[in-house]
């Protein structure tokens, strides 16, 4: 079980944006020891439940900088409970592989000016 913070919502719509802003108000569910978000509900514009949002993130250590949130993945589920649909994203790749770093990546890869800019990627997707 995460420990989190709940940080006070206004249950009155945010004013000074727009008159048609979609957003009445907005919960976040905050990480207490990464500061980041790990779910949010959000409701609309009449203060109506609209839609949930989940963060699942993994870890990852980095080789000069010690554990960082995020880095390790992210799968983020979106439902739209009032037009009953889901989303669902997520940074692995179909057999399940997750982000690279440091060095984690493949030696083939480290060429920056090859495949960091836009002239060398022209050569890559030939």
């Amino acid at each position: 079980m995460y420990r989190c913070l709940f940080p006070s919502a206004s249950a009155s719509p945010f004013r000074g944006i727009s008159p048609v802003y979609c957003y009445g108000s907005r919960v976040d569910y905050i990480d207490k020891q990464y500061y980041t978000s790990l779910a949010e509900d959000v409701y609309d514009s009449q203060l109506q439940l609209w839609k949930i949002y989940m963060f699942e993130t993994t870890t990852k250590n980095f080789d000069n900088y010690g554990e960082q949130e995020w880095m390790g993945g992210i799968a983020a589920d979106i439902w739209d409970v009032q037009n009953d649909h889901a989303t669902f994203g997520t940074t692995a790749n179909r057999n399940g592989l997750r982000l690279w770093w440091d060095k984690e990546i493949p030696e083939r890869y480290r060429d920056v000016t090859k495949y960091g800019s836009p002239a060398g990627l022209a050569t890559v997707m030939r």
